[in-house]
């Protein structure tokens, strides 16, 4: 992979193989290698292919972190609970300590 990157002397070029790993279908391949597709206007099209394909997994990973913090926060929130009604009870650690 290394070789065939040093190999290219052009920026077509590099978007060519770079197109050629994307996972996208041919018909979008095709459309990326236009002639008159510039080095930006590769970009933009690669940039849009690669969010949109993404979108999905990025949404779902923030799903799941969310919820993770959520419980996290709820967790502490009962412990923090807890305690409090233990120092009331005489009940926890502070209490158990000799004044």
């Amino acid at each position: 992979m290394i070789a065939a990157i040093q190999g290219i002397d052009s920026p077509s070029g590099l978007a060519d193989l770079a197109t050629a790993y994307m996972d996208i279908k041919a018909e979008e391949k095709q459309e990326s290698s236009k002639p008159s597709t510039s080095l930006h206007g590769w970009t933009r099209f690669a940039c849009a292919r690669t969010t949109h394909r993404g979108a999905p997994t990025i949404r779902r990973n923030r799903k799941q972190t969310k919820a993770s913090l959520d419980e996290r926060q709820r967790e502490v929130l009962l412990r923090e609970q807890m305690a409090a009604i233990q120092k009331q009870l005489g009940e926890g650690e502070e209490a158990k300590l000799p004044s």
